[in-house]
Order: structure tokens, then sequence, then C-alpha cells
């Protein structure tokens, strides 16, 4: 399988790479020598082909942006990409081959903390408001606008051809007094048909729900990620969720692998 690790040159941190897992094995090596990307985010694999989303090839501080990595040529090309925009979240459907993402402009995140705090630290207002979130698709070669999604941060991203679901907050920072106002933190559901949009998950409320992987074609069921409080200890499960009778059924325990730790 695929996946991204740290390069390095000698002894120093290079970037980020592709790598291949040889499970048989147990062996990893690069998918391209000559790659090397800036922090990445998610890796996506269709047939030949890769999709990454990472900071500009060579460039580390960089917005993010949308590759397509040939494996068989090794040639990396730049499907979406803007000097200010950059790729927050993002999902893949493999079964349509579309790519989803969200995008907020880097330039106005800096700005929003500057008139927060002021030049120098001083004369802010003191409230710092992430801006405007953006959701695109790419599919047959181009990218197009979904809706725009408000100030604040999109924190998980889910797509079907039904349906794109994402996980919405936003909050106003007060910096002065150490604390966050949250006007609005919940999973918001956009028919892709008639373009409404809809609080929850296709009209339902998961508790505790942490990430989307997958919705089913058919809107029946979904995998993802829950996470459980016991008082003692704080983890996660990956589960399948059934739409229309909300059983949870368990396919895989984090506990002992990767969880959220103890408290």
């Amino acid at each position: 399988y695929y996946y991204i690790d740290r390069d390095f040159c000698g002894e120093s941190y290079c970037g980020d790479n592709v790598y291949i897992y040889d499970e048989n094995n147990q062996q990893k090596e690069k998918a391209n020598n000559d790659l090397m990307l800036g922090t990445n985010n998610y890796v996506y694999k269709n047939g030949n082909r890769l999709y990454l989303v990472s900071a500009q090839v060579d460039e580390y501080y960089q917005p993010h942006a949308l590759y397509e990595l040939d494996l068989e040529t090794n040639e990396i090309e730049l499907l979406y990409g803007d000097e200010d925009l950059t790729i927050t979240q993002a999902d893949y459907n493999p079964i349509t081959d579309e790519v989803i993402f969200s995008l907020q402009s880097w330039s106005k995140r800096y700005a929003s903390i500057v008139e927060a705090v002021g030049e120098k630290g001083e004369g802010g207002t003191g409230i710092q408001i992430q801006p405007t979130n953006y959701i695109y698709t790419y599919k047959d070669g181009k990218a197009s606008e979904i809706v725009e999604a408000g100030p604040g941060e999109i924190l998980d991203l889910a797509v079907n051809d039904s349906y794109v679901v994402y996980h919405y907050n936003y909050s106003k920072l007060y910096n002065y007094e150490n604390r966050n106002e949250v006007v609005f933190d919940d999973y918001v559901t956009i028919d892709r048909e008639s373009g409404e949009s809809s609080t929850g998950v296709l009209g339902k409320t998961i508790d505790n729900l942490y990430e989307i992987y997958y919705i089913s074609e058919d809107n029946q069921y979904m995998i993802c990620d829950i996470y459980y409080d016991t008082g003692k200890e704080v983890y996660d499960k990956i589960v399948k969720y059934d739409f229309e009778t909300e059983e949870i059924t368990e396919l895989f325990d984090l506990r002992n692998t990767l969880s959220f730790g103890t408290v």
C-alpha cells in the first residue's frame, strides 16, 4: 500500500515523499526518488495513479494543492492549486473517481490573527475568526465550487454521488480572555441534486462522531470513527453505522493502537 513519510537528505529532513510498503517482506521503498513534497495531508490511489494533497512541490510553507502522480512514468501533474487558497480537508470517491476538498484563504487566515492581536501585539480587536471556507470538487479533469460554507473551519469531509457531508465549526476566539465561543459545531449534509443543506449526517445525529471514512452509494450505511469516554480513558473505534436502523456494528477497536490517550 501507499503512504506518506518523511524523507531525509543525509541526516537533514528534506520534506515528505510517497512510499510503497510491501506487506510480504515488510519493506518500504520510494514511489518516486525524484519527488519531494512539502508537508502532505492525503494520498488516494486509483489504478496506476495517486492523487496527492500536499504543500506545493519542493516548497514547505505554501498553500496545499491537488496533484496527480503517474506510478508508471513517475510524472507528477498539478491538478488544482492557488497562490492563496489552501486545501484544508479532502475526501475521495473511488467509484466515481472524484476528489472533494475544502479551501481557505492563506492570507486571510494570517490577517485574522493580525486583526485579533494587532500589529506588534498592540491595538487588536482581541477576537479571531477563521476566514470563509469553500468546498470544491475535482472530476473529469475539472475543478468547480460546490458551496461556500462560511467562516470557521471544515474538520471532516465525506462524499458519494448523492451527498456531500462536512463537519463545520464556526467559533470566535477571544485572545485576551483566553476563551472560545462556539457559534456552530455540527455536521452538515448537502443534497447534490437539489443543492439543499441540512444539519446532521443524512438527517441523523451521531454522538461522538469523530471522522467519516465512507458513505455507501445506496446511502444505507457509513464507515466511521466514533470515540468513547469511559471516564478513565478516551479511545475510538471504527464502526459501521446503519442509517435506517441506527445500529452500530464495531469493525475495529483502536484502543491498543491509535487512541486519544488517557484522562
